[in-house]
């Protein structure tokens, strides 16, 4: 199925061509209304994504569009997903907690966090298959530095930035980054300093987060109408856990075949051991917010056999042990 895209993940865009005085015009390219902006529900699908950023290049004749409005993100611009990111106690803990709701805003926006001693990266990975434009990956990677630098803790000064399309001149992209910037490399990233990332925020609120984490999962049980296979799974092994979770028994549930099950998630760029990580991540993540809950008892409510099983885990997804997390 298509990836697509809520139309108010381009708020920052939207407001660079009104600067600009294209709004309207983009607008009427696109086939939107300004007030199709203020809401998650008005999607795009890839293609129209794609076309929206070329009307946006041509109408202002700037290849470097998506960096401006990466850069003219404002607090709230967001909605709801830039809230949740704030509330966190790190930028670390935002960006582990973060990727499976903000791919409800864009599914092209797939990233993992890699920790590698002194140095943290945010890697941006597009579902396989699918190639994009230079303005949407340099929107992303100028968004999400903009955001941490407004997200009222240490300033995001990225030691590196890479991309792996080229440009004519980067003098633009060392001006909004503050770093050194790279092109043409294997995969598109932000390298951070560790410190950095796990530094306290200041507007850390956890008891906010989980709020909104059941709001932005009632906004993604709602979008399963629109057939996405891996969205049920990943909301059925939430709630088969701690039983023992198969794929043979999520297809069951879905009165499928395991084999069909499997080949949906292949079409969708994913597989049934992938979504069962993910999950469990983000349920780690929760609940070693409540401080009641052992790390023996969250393994066993993720479904691991014991704990050690979940210490791995936790220091594959995050570099550190859970009981190092919850310190920091």
């Amino acid at each position: 199925m298509e990836p697509s895209c809520a139309l108010v993940a381009y708020g920052p865009l939207a407001e660079c061509l009104r600067d600009r005085g294209v709004l309207s015009a983009w607008l009427e390219r696109v086939g939107a209304s300004e007030q199709e902006l203020q809401t998650p529900a008005r999607r795009l699908s890839f293609a129209q994504m794609t076309s929206a950023w070329r009307a946006a290049v041509d109408l202002t004749g700037d290849e470097r569009i998506g960096l401006q409005a990466g850069a003219a993100f404002v607090p709230g611009a967001l909605d709801v997903f830039d809230h949740m990111a704030r509330a966190h106690r790190t930028l670390e803990e935002a960006a582990l907690s973060g990727g499976p709701f903000i791919t409800l805003l864009n599914e092209m926006w797939t990233y993992e966090v890699e920790l590698h001693g002194v140095e943290g990266r945010l890697v941006h990975r597009p579902p396989l298959g699918v190639e994009l434009l230079p303005q949407m990956t340099e929107y992303l990677l100028a968004l999400v530095v903009t955001l941490g630098r407004s997200m009222g803790g240490p300033q995001l000064e990225p030691s590196e930035v890479h991309f792996t399309h080229e440009v004519d001149g980067d003098a633009p992209h060392r001006e909004m980054f503050r770093s050194t910037v790279h092109f043409g490399a294997m995969e598109s990233c932000i390298v951070v300093p560790s410190k950095v990332l796990r530094r306290p925020l200041r507007g850390a609120d956890p008891s906010l987060v989980r709020v909104l984490e059941r709001f932005v999962g009632e906004l993604e049980a709602n979008r399963e109408g629109r057939g996405h296979t891996r969205d049920n799974v990943a909301r059925l092994i939430a709630e088969q856990l701690p039983d023992e979770v198969t794929a043979g028994r999520i297809a069951k549930l879905m009165g499928i075949s395991e084999r069909t099950l499997r080949r949906k998630l292949d079409v969708e760029k994913t597989s049934f051991s992938q979504l069962l990580d993910a999950v469990r991540r983000r349920l780690a993540m929760a609940y070693l917010e409540d401080a009641k809950l052992s790390v023996a008892s969250i393994a066993e409510q993720l479904g691991y056999f014991d704990a050690s099983s979940f210490h791995k885990a936790f220091k594959r997804w995050t570099g550190r042990s859970p009981g190092d997390h919850r310190t920091h």
